[in-house]
């Protein structure tokens, strides 16, 4: 049997869901955090994810990564107290098995944000230059076509 209660957290005085198994007689809880996830990756949004969540499986449960991700510049915002922190995460260079790096886990109130790789940027600028072009491509040929039919 499956019950789901609300309890108020004393050293955060935020509502946490939990979640009640009775297994056997014995309850197995399990306490979840809401954390967001913003930028290049296919299901942004706030997800509620069990304590001990780290940043690669907040992507995994957002749908993964978008072509235009760059898993090399990962940000996490930690939240604690009244301040929070921003810590780099590269988990480019974790998934190839380089570097010492060390995934975090996420706490209550965290953001990730998986910024746009370089190519996206060029690709964007690529795409202004050519809109840019037609319009002064079309304006010249208004200007040459007004000239002779005067």
């Amino acid at each position: 049997m499956l019950q789901k209660i609300w309890w108020r957290s004393i050293e955060s005085m935020r509502w946490l869901s939990v979640i009640i198994m009775l297994v056997s007689g014995t309850v197995v809880g399990q306490l979840n955090i809401e954390v967001h996830i913003w930028g290049e990756v296919k299901q942004p949004g706030a997800y509620m994810v069990p304590e001990g969540t780290n940043v690669l499986q907040l992507i995994s449960r957002a749908g993964g990564p978008t072509q235009f991700a760059d898993l090399g510049r990962v940000e996490v915002t930690h939240v604690v107290g009244d301040s929070n922190w921003v810590e780099c995460v590269n988990i480019a260079s974790y998934l190839k098995g380089q570097g010492d790096n060390v995934i975090p886990v996420l706490g209550k109130g965290d953001v990730v944000i998986v910024p746009t790789n370089t190519w996206y940027r060029w690709r964007k600028t690529l795409e202004v230059t050519r809109d840019l072009a037609i319009i002064i491509n079309a304006m010249y040929w208004l200007t040459m076509i007004s000239k002779m039919l005067k």
